[in-house]
């Protein structure tokens, strides 16, 4: 017998009276959410990142678009979501990255600033593009600047002798 809570919810969504053998189809189609136990359509989830098995055979996240995104803008979620960008891109967690901060002073590993500016506000992890290692925090502006450098020395070195032959003596600090 068809469950009556898949019944209501396809009733709902204006789609044809399920038989007993499209039973399969439609619970195909739903899933509950862990957060707020609704049942809804797939569409209403996002695409999961982790691997395909038996518990997440549609691979969808277990919580719908609408819960995530309220559980995003509390510090917990907000907190959480850097520890997977900072993991999933550099292999260290907040925890790292604020050890990392402390040991470089508080400030940026190039030059003497103590914030780190930009859309964000947050210091900029560098990292070695072809091997992954990390060389430290940066502010907005040194990162910028180094990424504009094509992260090449020869070119910084370059910058610096054309910035150093055009000073002015009391610019220098």
């Amino acid at each position: 017998m068809i469950d009556q809570e898949i019944l209501g919810i396809v009733s709902r969504m204006n789609l044809p009276e399920l038989s007993p053998e499209d039973e399969g189809d439609a619970r195909a189609m739903l899933l509950k959410c862990t957060t707020c136990k609704e049942i809804k359509m797939l569409d209403e989830f996002c695409s999961s990142r982790r691997p395909w098995s038996v518990r997440n055979r549609h691979g969808k996240n277990h919580q719908c678009k609408a819960c995530n995104k309220e559980y995003r803008k509390t510090p917990e979620g907000k907190l959480s979501r850097r520890n997977v960008h900072l993991k999933m891109n550099y292999g260290i967690d907040q925890a790292k990255y604020e050890r990392m901060l402390a040991a470089q002073g508080g400030k940026c590993a190039i030059c003497p600033a103590t914030e780190p500016g930009g859309k964000w506000n947050r210091w900029h992890v560098d990292h070695d593009h072809d091997t992954g290692e990390i060389r430290g925090l940066l502010c907005n502006g040194c990162n910028i600047a180094i990424g504009h450098l094509r992260h090449n020395p020869a070119i910084m070195l370059s910058a610096m002798k054309y910035i150093t032959k055009h000073i002015v003596p009391d610019m220098i600090e």
